[in-house]
């Protein structure tokens, strides 16, 4: 995601402008959540914010932190965390889960919701 640019860029030779009537640009969907986004660290996330402000992005999918309201949710229900754990997916496997294909997945989850 890097530009290979010359030393010496060429000459503009006319002006030229691009732009749209849409006021919504929406980027991502459920799986780049589960498959790529799950295992990306911050320059990784860095270069993402600067190619969504390149593009105009402005309305991201941000999935995040459902598994924690979910977790919240059950454990005042009166589950307990093992079975939480059995039910909630892991980060990799959330486009799964919340398309209702998968439960569980072997875990356990991360403590960062509790």
């Amino acid at each position: 995601m890097t530009a290979k640019l010359p030393d010496v860029l060429p000459q503009v030779t006319k002006k030229e402008r691009h732009q749209t009537t849409l006021k919504l640009r929406y980027n991502f969907n459920y799986c780049t959540f589960s498959y790529s986004m799950a295992f990306w660290d911050w320059k990784r996330w860095e270069q993402e914010i600067d190619w969504m402000a390149l593009h105009s992005i402005n309305l991201p999918l941000a999935v995040v932190g459902e598994e924690c309201i979910w977790f919240n949710m059950l454990k005042k229900l009166g589950y307990s965390k093992e079975e939480i754990n059995k039910f909630i997916s892991g980060p990799a496997f959330m486009a799964w889960w919340e398309m209702n294909n998968l439960e569980g997945w072997g875990g356990p989850n991360p403590d960062s919701c509790q």
